[in-house]
């Protein structure tokens, strides 16, 4: 079974009051030991768009920049085989597929994406440098929801 080691994460919020997005999170990962990736959230209005890449994106997803023709690139509608155009699809997912190893790292990027510039900082110093599996991750206040509508 693969694991995911969380290398970094980054949290910040678009440096815009305009979309494309309000929140963006950045997880450097590496799967067992292949090379590092980045995974990452920008989401507006609770909407997310969901990048992966061989290089970091941070900088350019908070500057809103969308006419850089790198913005598009990396946007993924599926990852380790979990398929999703929003968050209810992966809740979808989780729901029904328990034992897929990169269930946790979505849901880490999810709750990152959620728990607010406050609480940020303690949470992402928790889970740097450790392996997803040895991660507590909480489950988001929107995966609750979905959960209280679903269950």
């Amino acid at each position: 079974m693969s694991r995911f080691f969380i290398e970094e994460v980054k949290y910040g919020l678009a440096d815009s009051d305009l979309p494309p997005a309000d929140v963006i999170v950045t997880i450097k990962y590496r799967k067992d030991d292949g090379p590092s990736q980045w995974l990452s959230n920008a989401e507006s209005g609770g909407f997310c768009t969901v990048y992966q890449n061989d290089f970091d994106p941070f900088e350019l997803l908070i500057s809103g920049d969308v006419d850089d023709t790198r913005w598009g690139i990396g946007m993924i509608d599926s990852f380790e085989g979990i398929e999703f155009n929003d968050y209810e699809d992966m809740f979808d997912y989780f729901l029904e597929n328990k034992t897929n190893p990169a269930i946790p790292l979505l849901r880490l990027l999810i709750a990152v994406t959620r728990i607010g510039l406050n609480k940020s900082n303690e949470f992402i110093t928790a889970v740097e440098g450790k392996y997803i599996d040895e991660v507590d991750v909480p489950i988001s206040d929107i995966e609750e929801d979905y959960l209280d509508e679903n269950e």
